[in-house]
């Protein structure tokens, strides 16, 4: 049995997909893991020759064991997530991102995160930003900065609170899969609710799912990992690509959560996108439709000033209140007090 699945599910990325490998597979070979780690692939009916790339890496390396599938057509993107996943034999699996490079040592950190913590389920490890000319950025903490390493088990309520308030963003919840690694037995029997299918965090209903059993989580601010930055999502743009995300940890923190906690992990993503002031017209539409319903079930802390400022009055209000002077407005509103 393997220690470690590396698990890469791709589309059309030929280029990431052969230089991303290459440099885990030099640092198999220099570490003398053959034996230890398994290459998973799972392409989704590329065109652009990704599975030639692949053949070829296959057929050059043949000390590496490689396990493949091709799909003649996309399926979508949480399919093709959930079939590499499930392909894993090792004992530990990483769902990678096939534009996220390992560091320098990468490897090595994933066996000390693996080995020194055998308590632990889920790791989810902060990474470092790279640009798209491949130059190193800088770190991306998930939790607050002073964190080094913590653990919380799931059944431990108040471990488990102080985890998602110390969250800065989403990804410390295991949103961005390549900083994620898991026990292979997370997806073994397990079938992700229809629901969620679509939703484009099919993985996250497994890591949680995983967790909600008793399990522990574990977050480490040492990086193994380079993420190619920025980030622009091929999937959705402006209110739908916000509406993506409170979709996710709705739907995983509604069928997994008990009421007690699901508020916590819902604040997670209320924290990250606490910044709304009004919605611009053009995306009222898709607010009303994709949006707002998850703001007002996460509880989020303005829904009701975002709701308001949907309407058209606003605008009113914003033009006359360009046209009087501060004093004005002040009387205006002790006015109608």
């Amino acid at each position: 049995m393997f220690k470690l699945s590396i698990c890469q599910p791709t589309y059309n990325r030929v280029y990431f997909i052969k230089d991303t490998t290459i440099k885990i597979i030099e640092q198999i070979l220099s570490e003398h893991r053959e034996n230890d780690v398994q290459l998973c692939f799972s392409d989704n009916g590329s065109t652009d020759g990704t599975k030639d790339a692949i053949e070829e890496m296959k057929r050059k390396y043949p000390t590496i064991s490689f396990k493949i599938n091709y799909f003649s057509e996309n399926h979508g993107l949480d399919a093709n997530h959930e079939q590499v996943m499930k392909m894993a034999d090792g004992e530990w699996s990483i769902l990678k991102g096939d534009d996220d490079y390992l560091i320098d040592g990468g490897l090595d950190k994933i066996f000390n995160l693996i080995d020194q913590n055998q308590d632990v389920d889920v790791i989810v490890s902060s990474p470092i930003g790279m640009s798209p000319e491949l130059k190193p950025l800088q770190p991306i903490y998930f939790l607050r900065e002073e964190v080094e390493s913590l653990k919380a088990n799931f059944k431990d309520e108040m471990a488990m609170r102080n985890y998602f308030s110390l969250c800065n963003n989403i990804l410390g919840l295991g949103t961005f899969i390549s900083s994620v690694i898991y026990r292979t037995e997370a997806v073994k029997n397990v079938e992700a609710p229809v629901a969620l299918k679509g939703c484009f965090y099919m993985s996250l209903f497994f890591y949680w799912n995983f967790l909600s059993k008793g399990k522990t989580l574990m977050y480490s601010k040492e990086a193994y990992l380079y993420a190619m930055m920025p980030y622009a999502s091929p999937y959705a743009s402006g209110i739908k690509r916000d509406a993506i995300d409170f979709r996710a940890i709705y739907e995983v923190g509604n069928r997994l959560f008990p009421e007690s906690l699901k508020y916590d992990f819902y604040q997670v993503c209320n924290r990250m996108y606490k910044y709304y002031s009004y919605i611009p017209r053009d995306q009222r539409e898709d607010f009303n439709m994709y949006l707002k319903p998850y703001l007002l079930k996460m509880k989020h802390p303005m829904a009701n000033e975002i709701i308001r400022n949907t309407s058209s009055m606003i605008y009113l209000k914003l033009f006359i209140a360009s046209l009087l002077t501060s004093k004005q407005i002040r009387r205006l509103k002790n006015a109608f007090k």
